[in-house]
């Protein structure tokens, strides 16, 4: 259920980017998605069903595209723990969700390391989702970069 809402306020979304609504509907948004929000757990519990794990996902980088400070902080705090450990510290169905969190509000040196880790990633999968997170920035120079990067020899 949870992702045909996703799906549908997402569409929404698209339809009011840049203009005089973005703003409002990206507050509706949070709302919507802070009520689920707060009955979840960033992680994995032994008696969770396959379903919880994924709304999971879902709600966090939905929690992280609208704005909730909340979840930006979290995802950051676990984004610096798993830069650190070298890639091991986060679950990969988190994976997504905090990645594109944290690029949508990264400053240049959190930037930095999704390139290194690209390089890195020993998975196609997990190219796949660095590369996808490095699209959710909207600075101009870090859509430049990953531009250029995307461009260069390293990027298949």
């Amino acid at each position: 259920m949870w992702d045909s809402i996703s799906d549908s306020v997402g569409t929404l979304s698209t339809l009011l980017t840049n203009t005089d609504y973005e703003k409002k509907f990206s507050k509706f948004a949070l709302d919507l998605f802070s009520n689920i929000y707060e009955s979840i757990s960033w992680d994995e519990q032994s008696n969770e069903s396959t379903l919880d794990a994924l709304a999971r996902s879902l709600i966090i980088a939905n929690m992280g595209l609208y704005g909730s400070e909340k979840v930006i902080e979290e995802s950051k705090r676990r984004f610096a723990e798993h830069y650190r450990e070298g890639g091991k510290s986060i679950p990969a169905n988190l994976r997504g969700a905090i990645y594109r969190t944290v690029a949508g509000n990264s400053d240049d040196e959190e930037f930095e390391r999704y390139f290194e880790m690209y390089k890195k990633a020993d998975s196609s999968a997990e190219k796949s989702r660095i590369g996808s997170a490095m699209g959710a920035t909207e600075k101009p120079d870090q859509i430049r970069k990953v531009l250029n990067f995307s461009l260069g020899s390293d990027v298949r």
